[in-house]
C-alpha cells in the first residue's frame, strides 16, 4: 500500500520522499470515466471537454505522500496534482516520537470494513504543530516494520500501541 524508498533517504540538504500513497481504485475508476465524457464531448464539438480532461488527468495523475527537508529540518505532508506539491511545512525538531496505533472500521471498501494500521509523527504542541499522520497499512507487521525504518531515519523512538 505504502513504500519506503531507502534509496531516496534524507541526505544532508537534500529534500526525500519517504512515503507515496497513490491514487484508490474508485478515484482512478472515477477519472477515468470523466475522461471518457471529455472526449463525448470533444466529438460533440463543445468546449466543456477541456474541464473534464484537467480533472480526470489531474485525478489519474494525482498522489500524495510525506517530504522531509534535512537542511530546513522541515517535514509536511504533501498532495500532488500534474506534479505540483501542495502541504504545509512543519519544523522536524518539534516532533518527539513515531506511533504505530490501529483504526477500527471507519473505512470500508466495496462493503467490507478495512482495519488499518497507521504511523503518527508525535507533535510537542499540538496547536502550532498537529500530529502528523505519515501513513496507514493493512498489516499490523507491516506498520511496524515501516515505522521502525522511518524511526530508524528521522533519530525517534517508534512507540507501538499495544492495547489493538
Amino acid at each position: 500500500m505504502n513504500t519506503i524508498d531507502l534509496k531516496k533517504a534524507p541526505l544532508e540538504g537534500k529534500k526525500a520522499y519517504l512515503v507515496r500513497h497513490k491514487s484508490s481504485l474508485i478515484l482512478i475508476f472515477l477519472a477515468i470515466v470523466t475522461i471518457c465524457c471529455g472526449t463525448i464531448l470533444l466529438v460533440s464539438g463543445r468546449f466543456a471537454f477541456i474541464g473534464f480532461y484537467l480533472f480526470g488527468f489531474g485525478a489519474l495523475f494525482m498522489f500524495n505522500g510525506i517530504q522531509i527537508d534535512h537542511g530546513g529540518n522541515k517535514i509536511r505532508s504533501f498532495v500532488s496534482v500534474f506534479g505540483y506539491k501542495f502541504g504545509d511545512w512543519y519544523e522536524l525538531e518539534k516532533y518527539y516520537a513515531l506511533l504505530v496505533t490501529t483504526a477500527n472500521g471507519g473505512a470500508s471498501e466495496f462493503g467490507s470494513t478495512v482495519v488499518l494500521h497507521e504511523l503518527y509523527l508525535l507533535s510537542n504542541d499540538k496547536k502550532k504543530q498537529p500530529n502528523l499522520q505519515i501513513a496507514g497499512y493493512r498489516k499490523r507487521e507491516e506498520a511496524v516494520e515501516q515505522g521502525n525504518k522511518i524511526g530508524d531515519l528521522l533519530n525517534f523512538p517508534v512507540k507501538i500501541n499495544k492495547f489493538n
